[in-house]
């Protein structure tokens, strides 16, 4: 079989395949042989499920139009890759609308084993995808975020996966932050973990 075959099961067959070598949180991508049907390049499908939007005492809410098997991919948070600079002046701006904004800027920070710190600002206000509607959730939520690096792409992603088995119509949220005491929107979540107030950035 060539090298970068693709087994039944979704993993490549040949030893030497450079997909062999790859870490957990590392996919296939531009600087490997294999084709796009290769198991390691799971994020890079799209939504592995429907996502169902509807209004609620919240505001928009997403939903599971699919049963999501636990671990399982949902999709990736998909928006703006700002620097930390514009991202603090975007954090500026929303929070000097009168009521504060409705904004879906997402800051990760990830740490590396060498002790530094990695910090990913992904801006769906206005260009994103449905993850864009995942409430925040104060017991963590049904789905958790996982950084996932792509051989040959600079910038890694930041995907959603279901921390549990979830039937259909199951709230998709997941957390912004810590629960807090205190701040300046209420928590809608209604989770026992809530303490009233969404995280701040």
């Amino acid at each position: 079989m060539r090298k970068g075959a693709v087994a039944p099961a979704g993993r490549c067959l040949e030893v030497d395949c450079e997909c062999q070598q790859l870490q957990e949180d590392t996919e296939c991508g531009p600087a490997c042989s294999c084709t796009a049907n290769c198991g390691r390049r799971t994020t890079q499908q799209g939504l592995s499920i429907p996502v169902r939007l509807k209004r609620s005492a919240k505001g928009w809410t997403a939903e599971a139009g699919a049963d999501v098997a636990a671990g399982q991919f949902v999709c990736l948070y998909v928006g703006e890759q700002l620097s930390t600079k514009q991202a603090s002046q975007r954090l500026q701006h929303y929070d000097s609308v009168p009521g504060g904004a409705n904004h879906a800027l997402l800051v990760v920070r990830e740490y590396l084993h060498t002790g530094t710190c990695l910090r990913l600002n992904i801006d769906a206000t206005y260009r994103g995808n449905v993850a864009r509607f995942f409430n925040h959730a104060c017991d963590g939520g049904t789905l958790a975020l996982r950084v996932i690096r792509t051989r040959g792409n600079l910038l890694p992603a930041v995907a959603l996966m279901a921390t549990r088995s979830l039937p259909t119509g199951t709230e998709l949220t997941f957390a912004y932050g810590p629960p807090t005491p205190s701040g300046t929107r209420r928590c809608l979540c209604n989770t026992e973990a809530c303490l009233g107030w969404l995280p701040q950035a």
